[in-house]
């Protein structure tokens, strides 16, 4: 009897979640795009009520699939000191399954103003593509956007619309195909302010296109964030790049520097060691780079050619002597962030092959320490966030571990932009460092 009393209790637990199972459905998918475009900011996290989705750098872009619901989503950033998540904003919203949502985190002065756009849900089966512009870019200029097949000729085009700061453009569908974004002054499609490239915009597909502030103003105010389930940041075809440098040479010999072969007009003429060029705009792609000593074009020390793009600032770092001369060359970020210094280091240093560089509280003992950059030379890291504070610099050659330079003390401030280069002392063994922009 007792195994018939078993057995009748399973099966009526198995009828029972099988009827639970039918009767509960989950609720339909909601798709939600979010686009960082808080240019103060080195990293913004999004959360969906207490549940970390997503953490963003500028630019970044994330895709999500939500049960349709109401939700609390909220926006931190890392405190400088990196030992909690401080809210910058909060809001809550209803999404429904009969649209697409788009998250866009702007910067408004100090503060992050989370706007969310509700778009129509698209027929993933049209041959058309839905598309929407929003305007992120508080330092971004009002403009006429046109959305146009390579060629065409503004003049005889209509703006779909114009914007300024925090506005969008309705939602718009076009045929599946390439196409470029320009905008222009308003009234005036002969002064052109943002160029994309040609960009194939498949059938079916939804997209919203949100404009972010340049992250080199001087040579381009926007770039455009196109996002879906495959984002792209598109640059101003039109900008100049532009590339600052700095001479390390181990022979104490100012150089003349030239670009694509033309050797009668140097980008950069007998900079110093131990100097730093201004940055210098030109026509961005590749770019080759000729190195000679001072007023000597005929004898060439290094040929190299490198790839720059628009709207995009270099460094190029020169190390060793004339009998191996080299050339290190990097994109600079340039953003300032509100919170936080940001320090770029390069390494010239000829007597050691590499170097290893701190950047530490005052009274950090290195001996032991992990370095922040180990750089050969000649090299250079990438710029990196610090806590605004006092730190000391120091340097040491990765044989003995000995200090070839400081402990030195510097104060980093919010907000700065700090370059170190690491150069030969010229005594054989130490090191000497060039600051350029801010000077801690």
């Amino acid at each position: 009897m007792q195994r018939i009393h078993t057995v009748s209790l399973l099966l009526l637990l198995a009828l029972g979640a099988s009827g639970c199972e039918e009767g509960i459905k989950r609720p339909p998918p909601v798709r939600v795009n979010v686009v960082n475009a808080a240019a103060g900011f080195a990293e913004l996290a999004f959360l969906r009520g207490g549940r970390d989705e997503a953490a963003l750098r500028y630019n970044d872009t994330a895709d999500f699939t939500f049960d349709s619901d109401t939700y609390t989503f909220r926006i931190t950033r890392p405190s400088p000191n990196q030992s909690e998540q401080v809210v910058v904003d909060s809001f809550t919203s209803t999404l429904s399954p009969e649209s697409r949502y788009f998250i866009v985190l702007m910067q408004d002065g100090v503060d992050v103003n989370s706007i969310i756009y509700a778009r129509p849900k698209f027929d993933t089966q049209s041959p058309d593509f839905q598309f929407s512009v929003v305007h992120a870019a508080p330092m971004g200029p009002t403009a006429d956007v046109y959305m146009e097949s390579a060629g065409t000729d503004l003049l005889n085009a209509t703006p779909i619309g114009t914007l300024s700061f925090q506005q969008d453009l309705p939602v718009r569908t076009l045929p599946a195909g390439n196409y470029e974004v320009t905008l222009t002054e308003p009234g005036n499609p002969a002064n052109v302010l943002f160029k994309s490239n040609d960009v194939t915009y498949p059938s079916g597909a939804s997209f919203a296109m949100v404009l972010t502030d340049g992250a080199n103003a001087e040579l381009s105010a926007l770039n455009l964030v196109v996002t879906s389930s495959t984002p792209l940041v598109l640059n101003d075809t039109e900008a100049l790049t532009a590339v600052r440098v700095i001479n390390g040479a181990a022979d104490g010999l100012a150089r003349d520097v030239y670009i694509n072969d033309d050797l009668t007009a140097p980008l950069v003429s007998a900079i110093g060691v131990g100097a730093a060029s201004a940055f210098i705009p030109f026509t961005p792609g590749a770019t080759k780079i000729t190195i000679t000593p001072a007023g000597n074009p005929s004898v060439i020390e290094l040929e190299q050619t490198v790839s720059l793009g628009p709207g995009a600032v270099y460094n190029a770092a020169i190390g060793g002597d004339s009998a191996e001369l080299g050339a290190f060359v990097v994109a600079d970020d340039r953003r300032r962030i509100l919170d936080r210094a940001r320090v770029q280091i390069f390494n010239t240093i000829n007597y050691y092959e590499t170097a290893l560089i701190f950047i530490k509280p005052v009274g950090t003992d290195t001996s032991s320490a992990f370095p922040e950059e180990f750089l050969n030379s000649p090299s250079g890291g990438t710029r990196t966030p610090y806590a605004p504070g006092d730190y000391e610099l120091t340097i040491r050659e990765p044989i003995a571990n000995n200090v070839i330079f400081g402990p030195q003390p510097y104060t980093l401030a919010a907000g700065g932009v700090y370059t170190m280069v690491a150069l030969d002392s010229g005594d054989g063994t130490n090191a000497s460092v060039l600051f350029v922009d801010d000077i801690p």
